[in-house]
């Protein structure tokens, strides 16, 4: 349907002129009583503004763009915008300029007689103060000047009420939307302005512990915190508070998140964000290593699990591994070559890890380089002090040392190998597939640690290979990283 302009004189149509056409604004109904009269409003001033007679709106009335300021009308909270309502060219100011002017032609001359008359009166009152004229003849001149008539009580209702403005209900309505949108706009800024992560963004939600922190509830989080609060220094300007700095090293912890990114969401410079993460690492590692701790062997053998029992016998205390965590690559040759692994074909560092058959870390190694061998890590690492006679250690393949754990009257079992062999025996097909069936637990433990904290996922930079130059540990601070996730994985 084509669509025509309804303004008074308005020829404008939308088959033959590039012009926007626009419906007149409808009243609402559903967004309150304050919207539903202002919108009433509008549409009685767009009525109004066109001032046709016996004119009957339809939902196919069109205003042209041509009768706006801007092109288009504006929104319509807006009211004091000229826009609000159409105002330009509306058909009949030519109709009252003609009126106006044959008025003004009729009343042209008593106006001028009377301005005459008012002039003539201020001059003779200015001659009457100087004394040069008589008060006969100055009453005289003013009572030959017409009578101002009184103002009708229509015309004093019509400059007192303008039928445009709101009702004083209306107008207390809105003023108290506008201040409490005031009021809401203010507490956004100071949310945008201060960060708003504290103890109470987390109480309540353990999904969102769990997915900031890698922490099982906000109860295990805060106990956390206590641990390491004391040793936790407030630095940098503005100040981060104590429990922000820790959320900030878990969430680092936890997704890996890259520290421009923290340094945005706390409102704090990219620097001050990598100091923060480092100088709590530092802290959470000294006061958190000691929960991976090798357990008694008659706490070991009274929490057994039964898959345990029955194969073993209860006398499994540890289930050895390895993980490798990818590094970035260095410009030195010689450290390139010592951290390449041909398996994974990248520079990568090597974990020796021991989970107790109960599920629990309880044995990490430092980090060594790529190349060494699986056997070479577990004879250096320290953990074969542990052992007692008469304990079992499973493991995988690649670690032949029996005689290392036979030295400590302990006992090594490991999956049957076929070099040198054509096929197993049954006892060997049997006894493997039994050292398989409960070793699969430490690779799900090694699965928990990587999923709840993607840091040890890596690529790790370069620079968190050394040790900090303040640090009285003699650790690398990859390492430092990989037993405070291990120690965090253990509170779960």
């Amino acid at each position: 349907m084509v669509n025509f302009c309804a303004a008074y004189g308005c020829s404008n149509r939308a088959s033959r002129d590039s012009k926007s056409f626009f419906r007149l604004p409808a009243v609402i109904f559903n967004q309150g009583e304050v919207t539903k009269e202002l919108s009433e409003r509008r549409r009685a001033r767009w009525l109004a503004n066109i001032r046709r007679e016996c004119f009957a709106p339809s939902k196919h009335t069109r205003i042209c763009s041509d009768h706006f300021i801007s092109g288009k009308p504006s929104a319509l909270y807006n009211c004091d915008d000229p826009d609000w309502a159409p105002t330009l060219n509306m058909g009949y100011d030519k109709k009252q300029d003609t009126t106006a002017a044959r008025h003004r032609g009729i009343k042209q001359r008593p106006k001028k007689k009377k301005k005459k008359k008012i002039e003539a009166a201020q001059s003779l009152l200015k001659l009457s103060s100087e004394g040069k004229v008589c008060d006969d003849d100055t009453d005289q001149i003013v009572e030959d000047l017409p009578p101002e008539e009184p103002a009708s009580e229509e015309c004093h209702l019509r400059h007192r009420v303008d039928p445009d403005e709101p009702s004083p209900d209306i107008l207390k309505k809105m003023q108290d939307e506008i201040q409490r949108l005031t009021n809401e706009n203010m507490l956004l800024k100071e949310q945008l302005q201060t960060t708003q992560i504290r103890p109470e963004s987390f109480q309540g939600d353990d999904d969102k512990v769990r997915f900031y922190c890698g922490l099982p509830s906000f109860a295990v989080m805060m106990t956390t915190f206590d641990l390491v609060a004391d040793f936790i220094a407030e630095r940098g300007s503005p100040p981060l508070s104590k429990f922000q700095e820790f959320v900030l090293t878990l969430m680092k912890l936890r997704m890996n998140t890259p520290t421009e990114d923290l340094a945005f969401r706390f409102n704090i410079p990219q620097s001050a964000a990598s100091a923060t993460f480092r100088r709590v690492v530092n802290v959470m590692y000294r006061k958190l290593r000691s929960f991976i701790l090798w357990p008694e062997r008659e706490v070991l053998q009274e929490t057994m699990p039964l898959d345990f029992r029955k194969s073993f016998d209860a006398k499994v205390v540890v289930l050895l591994d390895y993980f490798e965590i990818f590094v970035d690559r260095t410009t030195n040759f010689t450290a390139r070559a010592q951290t390449r692994t041909n398996s994974k074909h990248h520079k990568t560092l090597k974990y020796l890890i021991g989970v107790a058959p109960q599920g629990t870390i309880t044995f990490i190694s430092n980090g060594w380089d790529g190349r060494t061998s699986f056997k070479y890590i577990t004879e250096n690492c320290g953990i074969l002090d542990n052992l007692l006679p008469n304990d079992i250690v499973l493991a995988e393949r690649g670690l032949d040392g029996e005689e290392r754990v036979g030295l400590k009257a302990a006992r090594l079992r490991i999956p049957a190998c076929t070099k040198g062999k054509k096929k197993f025996s049954p006892l060997e097909v049997a006894e493997s597939r039994q050292i398989a069936h409960v070793r699969i637990h430490v690779e799900h433990v090694i699965g928990n640690v990587r999923n709840k904290y993607r840091i040890v996922n890596g690529p790790i930079p370069i620079d968190c290979l050394k040790n900090d130059d303040d640090d009285d540990d003699d650790c690398p601070f990859i390492d430092k990283i990989v037993t405070t996730c291990c120690a965090l994985t253990n509170f779960c």
